[in-house]
């Protein structure tokens, strides 16, 4: 993989985040994919082995690391056509009948009942305030390091 400054900053954010909202271990990982039966939890298909641990509610907008806001999802779901998209409108997109979409939902909303609801997976708007204020920080402190050492290089 290519190294560049958008690379740091992603890992950046993402230890920081970690930071105020620990990342799931990686033990739960079977217990996750079992419990939405080896498939995607908005698509229904078949989990890859590379499958993803998504959230439910974006990290940026609020949602916490916690078992409770994060579902198995296969990489096009969660890289490609998700994005910023609320979870229970993709979910209803991805879904071809109400019938799905109910079993779907409610496979979902019962894993989230398991791992404490909505409570935990929010992370409080003061913190989340300071979160974005350290990123915003490490991002601009990346990119100025990056432009010294490309002008220092010619």
């Amino acid at each position: 993989m290519p190294l560049h400054p958008a690379w740091a900053k992603n890992v950046a954010r993402r230890v920081l985040a970690a930071t105020i909202s620990p990342e799931p271990d990686r033990k739960h990982r079977p217990a996750i994919a079992a419990h939405f039966d080896d498939r995607g939890a908005y698509c229904g298909g078949q989990l890859p082995l590379k499958w993803h641990l998504d959230h439910l509610v974006s990290f940026d907008l609020g949602g916490s690391n916690h078992l409770s806001n994060r579902v198995a999802a296969c990489p096009p779901c969660n890289e490609d056509e998700k994005r910023d998209m609320e979870w229970v409108a993709f979910l209803r997109q991805k879904c071809a009948s109400d019938a799905q979409y109910q079993e779907r939902l409610a496979r979902i909303q019962a894993w989230r009942a398991r791992h404490g609801g909505d409570a935990d997976a929010v992370v409080p708007e003061a913190t989340r305030r300071a979160y974005t204020r350290e990123v915003q920080f490490v991002s601009a402190a990346i990119d100025e390091a990056h432009a010294r050492l490309k002008a220092a290089r010619l």
